[in-house]
């Protein structure tokens, strides 16, 4: 027997159009947004884009959401104010928007792209209400990038950006490498959010007009329609039932939990003074509090890894041939293992290059003294070249932004993955 669903009153959204037409368009609404930052208030009249959406929806709607979770905790972070002067504070997630007029939290940002340290913290938790607020990002959309194709528009989150998150937190890193690991994570978040309501609100034994009339809080009954008809279609369902077979294949969990890769392996580095190697990210990955791993494949995969590094000179580095990558085979689109959301082919393997230039000069200089050595030395860097080459087109080729509610249910890093098999 389906578990029972809340029923919503349908007078009830008739009523609140009558009052409030704005707040139930396709297009999301824009209350005006107060002079002061750090006193915001509720006050709402239609507009054109989704930017001038007041703190007041985040502050309070937001607060609503996280006061049960672990965002409702403080994290310890950098403020930097309008001067440049530098101070410590203690800041929960729906506090952010209530920051003194200039106050910016302090977001360090590895060579990956990647945020670190509290304020990762912090800020995905941000993020996750922006990416929660129908208002600002609707969930009426059939998916998140390619605006041309039914996806959300790039001037929502232009804007968001910029009125958004720009005015509360101060990168450390160029606007275009902040920009692209903000919306990476607000897209993931609203994938996954859209989800749940899916999972919270649908019934198998209610009619299409039924499901349109279940309508969840704090989102407009317009938006839900879209959706609801978004998730009956054929194409959609298809999808799902693709997206489930293709979970049930992953049989690796990982052992993350909410710490996000770059805040653990910046932690690993202060620990050991070295920045861990992809293959020590996943054996820390998938290994639990007492040592053991979860289970015996992925030990397997681990003994399979460290073999590789014990026979690499390179342990620490990162590239497209290291241990990882003799494992578990090539990398999926845009994406790089073990390294977490931010990081690329195109930033996290850009200085192979430098090294197979290196090497081809050492290959030059060992001709004359050793024709067997320097053969051995160009083979490896033809096998490097060709694995940058494939990781870069495929980058190249793919967005790295989940484009459907089901890529966001695939685990962190695709972790799961399994080990090359020779054939």
């Amino acid at each position: 027997m389906p578990r029972g669903k809340r029923i919503k009153n349908p007078l009830k959204f008739v009523d609140e159009r009558e009052n409030n037409n704005a707040s139930r368009s396709l297009q999301p609404p824009a209350p005006a947004a107060s002079e002061d930052t750090t006193s915001v208030e509720a006050s709402e009249a239609p507009s054109k884009a989704p930017s001038q959406v007041v703190a007041n929806s985040i502050s309070s709607d937001g607060a609503t959401r996280c006061s049960n979770s672990k965002s409702s905790s403080a994290w310890n972070v950098e403020i930097i104010d309008s001067t440049n002067v530098k101070k410590k504070a203690k800041i929960k997630v729906k506090d952010v928007c209530n920051l003194p007029r200039g106050d910016r939290v302090i977001v360090e940002v590895d060579e990956e792209g990647a945020a670190y340290g509290e304020a990762q913290g912090l800020l995905a938790g941000y993020c996750g209400i922006l990416a929660t607020n129908a208002r600002i990002f609707p969930i009426s959309f059939e998916k998140w990038s390619g605006q041309e194709n039914g996806g959300m528009p790039k001037s929502f989150k232009d804007e968001c950006f910029d009125t958004m998150i720009k005015p509360h937190f101060h990168f450390t890193s160029t606007e275009k490498i902040a920009y692209r690991y903000c919306i990476q994570s607000i897209a993931k978040k609203w994938a996954t959010y859209r989800q749940r309501l899916w999972n919270e609100f649908y019934d198998p034994t209610m009619r299409r007009e039924a499901l349109v009339n279940n309508v969840p809080d704090d989102v407009p009954r317009d938006q839900w329609a879209c959706f609801v008809n978004y998730r009956l279609k054929p194409s959609t369902v298809e999808l799902c039932m693709k997206n489930k077979e293709n979970r049930s294949k992953q049989t690796i969990p990982h052992t993350c939990g909410s710490k996000s890769n770059s805040r653990r392996r910046h932690e690993m580095y202060l620990e050991t003074g070295k920045k861990p190697s992809r293959g020590m990210m996943y054996i820390e990955t998938h290994k639990r509090k007492d040592g053991s791993f979860v289970n015996n494949k992925a030990l397997t995969i681990v003994e399979q890894i460290e073999l590789n590094m014990t026979q690499s000179n390179t342990q620490f580095e990162v590239s497209p041939n290291d241990a990882v990558g003799k494992v578990l085979g090539p990398e999926h689109s845009g994406r790089v293992r073990c390294m977490g959301m931010g990081a690329a082919p195109t930033n996290t393997f850009r200085n192979v290059r430098s090294q197979l230039n290196g090497m081809t000069i050492s290959t030059n200089s060992a001709v004359s003294s050793s024709p067997t050595t320097a053969a051995i030395l160009q083979e490896k860097i033809n096998n490097l070249e060709f694995d940058l080459h494939n990781s870069q087109q495929k980058a190249n080729d793919a967005e790295s932004e989940p484009t459907t509610p089901f890529d966001a249910r695939r685990s962190v890093g695709d972790s799961n993955g399994h080990p090359r098999t020779n054939t």
